[in-house]
This record gives C-alpha cells, sequence and structure tokens, in this order.
C-alpha cells in the first residue's frame, strides 16, 4: 500500500542517515611524490592516533614527523596529541564527500627517513644469496660449489648486518623481519647443500679407491 511504501522509504532514509552518522574520517596524506589515503573509523580520531597510524603504515618515525595542512603546521601545545584532528584542520582543512569528512595533509620528514632504500638493498642481498644457491649443479665440482657458497654466506652476512644497522619503524620493521626470516632459511639450506656436497664427495672416494688400497 501507499503508507507502506512511505513507511519503508523513511526507514531507508533513517537508515541511511544512522550510516552517514556513524562514517568516519579519511586522512589523504601527500609525502614526497606519493599519496597515502588513510581510512578511520572514528571522527574523534586525535593528532597522536594519527601520528601512531603513520608511523605503523608509512614507517615514519612519530618524532620526526611534520604534518602540514591548509598551509598551518601542526606544532606547539595548540596541536598536541590529544587534539582532535577535525578540530585541528578546521573547515579550510577539511571537506565531505559523500558523508565522510576528508582531511588533506601534507607529511615532511627528511629524506630516507623510512628506512626503505637500506630494506630494498638488503633485500637485493637475499634474493642474489637466494638465486646463486639454485643455481648450483647437483653435480658441480667441489671446489667450485665450496667458492660459491662462500660468496652466497657473505652476502647473506651483509644483508643481516644491515638489517640489524637500519633503524626501522610500522611496516619496513616488519619488511626486516621477513626478511630475517628468509636469512635463516636461505642459510639452512647453505649447510643442507654443504652437507650433500661432503656426502658426495665421500661416496665418491669409495667408488674411486686410492691407487694404494688396488694394491
Amino acid at each position: 500500500s501507499h503508507g507502506s511504501r512511505v513507511h519503508k522509504r523513511r526507514l531507508a532514509l533513517s537508515r541511511c542517515d544512522t550510516i552517514l552518522g556513524m562514517s568516519g574520517i579519511k586522512v589523504s596524506i601527500h609525502h614526497n611524490k606519493d599519496k597515502h589515503e588513510l581510512d578511520f573509523e572514528s571522527p574523534d580520531l586525535t593528532i597522536g592516533e594519527l601520528r601512531e597510524a603513520i608511523e605503523r603504515q608509512l614507517s615514519v618515525a612519530q618524532d620526526v614527523q611534520q604534518l602540514i595542512c591548509a598551509g598551518r603546521k601542526w606544532v606547539g601545545v595548540a596541536f598536541g596529541n590529544d587534539v582532535k584532528v577535525l578540530d585541528a584542520a578546521g573547515p579550510r582543512g577539511t571537506k565531505d564527500v559523500m558523508g565522510v569528512k576528508v582531511v588533506t595533509l601534507m607529511l615532511m620528514a627528511p629524506a630516507g627517513v623510512d628506512g626503505s632504500e637500506d630494506v630494498n638493498k638488503c633485500e637485493g642481498q637475499v634474493n642474489e644469496a637466494s638465486q646463486r644457491l639454485s643455481a648450483i649443479a647437483a653435480d658441480a665440482q667441489p671446489d667450485d660449489a665450496r667458492k660459491e657458497l662462500r660468496v652466497i654466506s657473505d652476502l647473506l652476512c651483509r644483508a643481516s648486518e644491515g638489517l640489524d644497522c637500519a633503524k626501522l619503524v610500522g611496516a619496513q620493521k616488519d619488511r626486516r623481519r621477513a626478511l630475517l626470516k628468509r636469512i635463516e632459511e636461505v642459510d639452512q639450506e647453505v649447510e643442507n647443500t654443504k652437507k650433500a656436497l661432503r656426502d658426495r664427495i665421500g661416496m665418491t672416494g669409495l667408488m674411486h679407491p686410492s691407487q694404494n688400497e688396488h694394491r
């Protein structure tokens, strides 16, 4: 009936209003030449919580973050960690997009502060070590195999030292943890290859006894 349709329409609008009222906040961050969009459930997001999210997802430590919104630097007591992001941004730094508040920020930080270049370098060394190990033929000459295994061990050692020295937070710290695990796995494969090589040399000795043994 007409009354039923009106009731359903009102109910739908009511649900829509509830959803919009519960909408969170989106923070659009421009950092270097990249743009990152972070979504938060609560519109009561504080600057401190935002800084934690930036550290966790962008790997920029909180103590080196410089946030700029609508031409204003977020520094000092007026922009403390307990201040809400929407209050700090104000009307000039906030847009309403389909019921979601969008705050646009610029993140300033020293070049290379996220440590990604250091992690990338170490990852390249681990990848090279893994590829070299896979390329050692099962029937390779013992001396050649030993020489290649030394190169591989050196690559793994340099990668491990590089990761240990890097100051990392957030996602890059997670990458380091995963790479260190990979290093352990490849290192174990190196040990297995060494053992297989020793066993092969031993078997060769049994199959080809010396001339003295023939006499």
